[in-house]
């Protein structure tokens, strides 16, 4: 193997490698964002039990 055809298997799995990071990124802002958005929730819903309870 020459060094030439080193060089491009390594750049080529480099790049791979920063695509699949990419795509895990975004798959993880995905994620936490709805996270985000289901603890919002929780915390409304929490706050108008417990609205609930101190009025009674």
């Amino acid at each position: 193997m020459s060094d030439q055809d080193f060089r491009e298997r390594v750049l080529s799995a480099l790049e791979r490698l920063e695509q699949k990071t990419e795509r895990l990124e975004q798959k993880f802002d995905q994620k936490f964002e709805s996270l985000e958005t289901r603890l919002g929730l929780l915390e409304q819903s929490v706050s108008w039990i417990r609205g609930k309870l101190e009025g009674s």
